[in-house]
């Protein structure tokens, strides 16, 4: 969304066209994907604008890996961790409905530890409690023990009404009627008196406060205010339980069941007291033109849609530099230069900065940026191509959009793996108005480097236009390895500093910075701009491979590990295997394959992309189309998979 160019407001946007800008697919083809995409851009958008999110409560936001939409985040004045974790879809004729849990995971020396059950207290005293909560969403028993709440997500199919909704208990209670006593030290010692708490959580304060906030975020990115509030209350209840198992709900006036309805883009109909109100429910109604109510005046939502994107000329006469740095990741192919990525990323995330990423691969079909996982980062992907010969005078639109829409801390251009630096430097020096421009960073495959002879030149210039030598995988090198690596590089490179890398691990900080550089950067500067060597002129292709069906491990590992000849440099991709039951990342390179588990869903038909040098199609296909099969591989069939 471009905050510099909001819309007219004597034209306002239809539902439509404000929901298309948060989901731009078929509202209604695919009620899972579009409620959480919805949700997901609403955190995160907001959460790409440093000033915005820090007035509307955000104060940490973090994407767990899971094969469920989950969430760990930090709110304004709560020092413990809230998570989201989608349940599940429903639909029915007139609306699209989402669930998702909410928790509080309190910090071990919170006084609120003093509120939760024996059982939850003792897991917040565990040394690896914070490990475990990032990975919440598959730990059944923790979600219990923190649940706070629902929330629900909602899309009207005629008028196209958001809604959001929080479902919460005043107090989360639990008595134990006989008490609870430990044996400490040999000595009997009283944790809970006959008909004391042992649990006692406010859950509706806890789960309001990361309401409010998840409602501002959807006021400033929908560009409205509500047009719909209703909270309602009715009788709540305890639990009340003994020693021999006997456990017991029952009805109790200290607590209430909490249910809150905000809505935006609602039509008239919609106003007035919900139509499921029971006996002894009380309920406030709130809509345009009536007074706010009294207990929800101070909700940030009334006024977030109203709240600016703070780039204004103080900045300028302050000296304050606020474009993104921009840093160009290159590297030969299967250099590393994903995982180095993903590691910067979570690194940034923690910091609570933000990370854009510009990809580029070639291929029909991009990876890499499924394998990020967008939701901690926006992921721009370039047209099919090599970045050094397609992007020519589309680099500096994708930049602008991205400044314009997210405000990123960094900006990462990784281009595919047969890109040569020296083709685009020129364009690099006309960002200067939208981004400073910190390094050129190229990821160097130290088991590989001193064998590969392919593509030479390119892997040559992308070394000698690099700022910055990651040196990756060099625990698969002895040390006299490394130090002849070192110096080679060192030849070709006499001005770059030289890191050693174990799988793209290294501290950020140590290579770059947030503060713009006195003196410009090297960037486009000791380089010359002609053309320079790329791919097409060592026969460099690339093709790709559909599968209708799953295939056969033994016969794909097999076909991977004998049957590919080093003219091959790369096959990456998605399958599906007939002993797994979820799509499977396979990558390889220069011999060595890796197969994973794909961390999401993947509905699409499995696919790989093969690169190399002259490289036969149909033969490659014919290849892997074979381990469909569940007949043993043919050992004896050598024919060659690319021409002579």
């Amino acid at each position: 969304m471009d905050r510099t160019h909001r819309t007219d407001p004597t034209k306002p946007a239809t539902p439509a066209q404000t929901l298309h800008t948060l989901y731009p697919g078929d509202l209604f083809e695919r009620p899972d994907d579009t409620l959480r995409a919805i949700l997901r851009t609403i955190v995160v958008r907001t959460n790409f604008i440093p000033a915005v999110r820090h007035r509307i409560g955000w104060r940490g936001l973090n994407h767990c890996t899971t094969t469920r939409d989950a969430w760990t985040a930090k709110i304004a004045d709560w020092q413990g961790v809230f998570g989201m974790l989608w349940e599940g879809s429903a639909s029915s004729s007139d609306r699209l409905t989402g669930l998702f849990q909410l928790n509080y995971f309190p910090a071990p020396d919170e006084e609120l530890v003093e509120d939760c059950s024996l059982r939850a207290a003792a897991w917040t005293q565990r040394e690896d409690y914070l490990t475990l909560v990032r990975r919440f969403a598959e730990l059944d028993e923790l979600r219990d023990l923190f649940y706070i709440g629902d929330l629900q997500l909602t899309l009207d199919r005629s008028s196209l009404a958001l809604g959001l909704n929080l479902r919460s208990d005043t107090w989360l209670a639990s008595r134990a009627e006989d008490g609870v006593r430990a044996e400490v030290n040999g000595e009997a010692i009283t944790l809970v008196a006959p008909g004391g708490w042992d649990q006692h959580l406010p859950a509706f304060k806890l789960a309001r406060s990361f309401y409010e906030v998840l409602g501002a975020s959807a006021a400033f990115c929908l560009e409205t205010s509500p047009s719909y509030f209703c909270h309602r209350r009715r009788a709540g209840q305890i639990v009340r339980y003994w020693s021999d198992g006997r456990q017991l709900q029952q009805p109790d006036d200290t607590t209430e069941k909490h249910e809150c309805r905000l809505a935006f883009f609602s039509p008239e109909s919609a106003s007035g007291s919900p139509a499921d109100l029971q006996p002894g429910d009380v309920a406030v109604t709130w809509q345009p033109d009536q007074p706010l109510p009294t207990e929800w005046q101070s909700a940030p939502w009334w006024q977030s849609h109203m709240i600016g994107d703070f780039k204004s000329l103080d900045k300028q006469l302050l000296g304050i530099d606020d474009r993104p740095a921009l840093i160009v990741l290159t590297g030969f192919l299967g250099s590393g230069k994903t995982t180095f990525l993903e590691n910067f990323v979570a690194y940034q995330v923690q910091r609570d900065r933000f990370v854009a990423v510009v990809q580029n691969e070639i291929g029909e079909t991009g990876l890499d940026g499924k394998l990020l996982g967008s939701d901690n980062l926006m992921v721009t992907e370039i047209d099919e191509g090599c970045v050094c010969c397609t992007l020519s005078g589309r680099l500096k639109p994708a930049l602008h959009q991205l400044c314009s829409n997210f405000r990123p801390d960094f900006i990462v251009l990784e281009t595919t793996g047969l890109a040569n630096p020296m083709n685009f430097m020129e364009e690099l020096i006309t960002l200067s108005d939208l981004v400073r421009i910190d390094s050129v960073t190229t990821v160097v495959d130290g088991p590989s480097y001193l064998e590969n002879r392919v593509a030479a030149d390119i892997i040559a210039d992308q070394i000698k236009s690099a700022d910055i030598l990651l040196l990756n995988k060099i625990d698969l090198l002895s040390s006299a390895q490394v130090t002849d690596v070192t110096a080679q590089l060192r030849r070709q490179n006499p001005h770059a500093a030289i890191t050693p890398a174990i799988r793209g691990e290294v501290n950020p900080a140590l290579l770059y910075s947030l503060d713009p550089r006195e003196v410009p950067p090297t960037v486009g500067i000791h380089h010359e701009t002609s053309a320079h060597h790329n791919h097409l002129d060592d026969q460099i292709r690339s093709c790709k491979i559909t599968f209708a069906a799953p295939l056969n491990r033994d016969r794909f590992v097999h076909a991977i590990e004998n049957r590919l000849p080093k003219s091959i440099l790369r096959v990456k991709g998605i399958v599906f295997f007939s002993d797994a039951t979820g799509p499977m990342v396979v990558q390889y390179v220069a011999g060595r394959y890796e197969i994973s588990s794909f961390p999401d869903r993947w509905d699409d038909p499995g696919f790989l992309i093969c690169i190399g040098q002259q490289i036969l199609e149909e033969r490659l296909d014919r290849l892997f189309q074979k381990c469909a099969s569940p007949s043993s591989p043919d050992e004896n069939d050598t024919r060659p998979y690319t021409s002579p």
